[in-house]
């Protein structure tokens, strides 16, 4: 019993000492935290205080910066209104360079165009004379040509009517020298008469090489032409054979022109080769 009292006694006595401690820690918890409260009071000031001076400090700084933003747009308006009254004056002053240029152009191109077609008139005139010249001296030509023609045809029927007028009379004359017939004509040797000396023989001889050929046997030669080649000294088939062509041409005449000399040529050259 007496064991128990004091047992109850120390715990009364742990209890109140307990007590003590939590109501010592309350006060010291009140008096902390009522420190606490004066501490956070002066921090929120602080941090009201700095807030506003910051709050201060940022709306200069942005009216700064805002002020610089109006002025450097206003500075940039300024450069685009000076740029584009420059440019406005600079395309202005294009625009009268490039009508001017444009001018130039146009009126130089108009020159060129009148020349050109000032020389192309000319070139055409002149062109047009020289072909009605041209044309005037062909025909020019072509009319002497014509008439040499007409003058030749002429010539040849004079000397066919003057062989048609040779042959009548050859033939109503007292002695007339005939060619040879074909194959006969041009022989140069006779066999001498009966009782004739060398006299005779030869009289024979050169009387044989007087004969002239017929040369109208030779196509292409008729007797117009035949008396043409006698008057030019051809009479035989020899010597139409060793003729020159372009001589024989010149000596005919007009009438050579046109001839087949050459043909003429090769064919008293084969009939004097058979004799």
């Amino acid at each position: 019993m007496g064991q128990l009292n004091e047992d109850m006694t120390r715990l009364r006595e742990e209890i109140d000492a307990l007590r003590n401690q939590r109501k010592t820690f309350i006060d010291d918890l009140r008096r902390g935290t009522g420190g606490l409260k004066q501490d956070v009071y002066e921090m929120q000031a602080r941090f009201r205080k700095e807030r506003a001076e910051e709050a201060g400090k940022t709306k200069n700084d942005l009216q700064a910066f805002v002020s610089e933003i109006k002025d450097f747009i206003s500075e940039l308006r300024d450069g685009v209104e000076e740029m584009r009254e420059k440019l406005g004056n600079d395309h202005s002053a294009m625009a009268e360079k490039l009508k001017g240029d444009l001018g130039n152009f146009m009126g130089n191109m108009k020159s060129e165009v009148s020349g050109m077609l000032s020389d192309f008139q000319s070139q055409r005139t002149d062109s047009r004379e020289k072909t009605k010249q041209e044309i005037a001296d062909f025909v020019s030509g072509l009319r002497q040509s014509v008439a040499e023609i007409q003058n030749s045809v002429t010539s040849l029927r004079e000397q066919y009517a003057e062989d048609i007028v040779e042959a009548r009379r050859a033939w109503t004359g007292v002695q007339t020298v005939k060619p040879k017939p074909t194959g006969e004509t041009g022989k140069k040797v006779r066999q001498a008469a009966p009782g004739g000396g060398e006299d005779a023989q030869a009289e024979q001889s050169t009387a044989a090489e007087d004969l002239p050929d017929d040369l109208s046997i030779i196509q292409g030669i008729g007797s117009g032409m035949q008396s043409l080649l006698n008057d030019a000294g051809i009479y035989t088939y020899a010597q139409l054979a060793a003729s020159n062509p372009e001589e024989l041409r010149a000596k005919l005449g007009k009438a050579g022109r046109m001839a087949s000399v050459d043909d003429w040529i090769e064919q008293a050259r084969k009939i004097a080769g058979k004799e």
